[in-house]
């Protein structure tokens, strides 16, 4: 299946996230150097997650080692690709960056193209 970037020259596609409560719609960049999938703490309570009393665990990220907070997301789908139970993360403390990463543990569930020159992310079933 092909997904055109929402953005040129950028792998950020339309992806759907559903939580216990909710489910919406958002821009998401696709970042495959990000083991989990990664939200804002706002946009993990609008799903319905109850983040105050998620695990507390260590990521790495470029700007060193980080705590976050850990919970499973419903669903995430990118086009007609779904994948049930995806984990994810947000920031312990709100903060201003709204960002939405597509990270590992939804990607790996496909063959995954990055496909810059057309602007398509292209995902395959194994």
């Amino acid at each position: 299946m092909r997904v055109p970037f929402a953005a040129q020259d950028s792998p950020q596609v339309i992806v759907r996230l559903a939580g216990p409560r909710e489910s919406v719609e958002t821009v998401a960049l696709v970042d495959t150097g990000a083991s989990v999938m990664m939200l804002s703490r706002e946009l993990a309570e609008r799903l319905g997650h109850d983040v105050a009393d998620a695990e507390t665990i260590p990521i790495h990220t470029a700007n060193g080692v980080v705590e976050v907070l850990h919970f499973e997301l419903t669903e995430v789908a990118i086009g007609e690709a779904g994948v049930q139970g995806v984990e994810a993360v947000c920031p312990v403390t709100d903060d201003t960056d709204r960002s939405v990463l597509v990270g590992l543990s939804f990607l790996r569930h496909f063959v995954v193209t990055l496909d810059f020159k057309r602007g398509f992310l292209v995902l395959e079933d194994h």
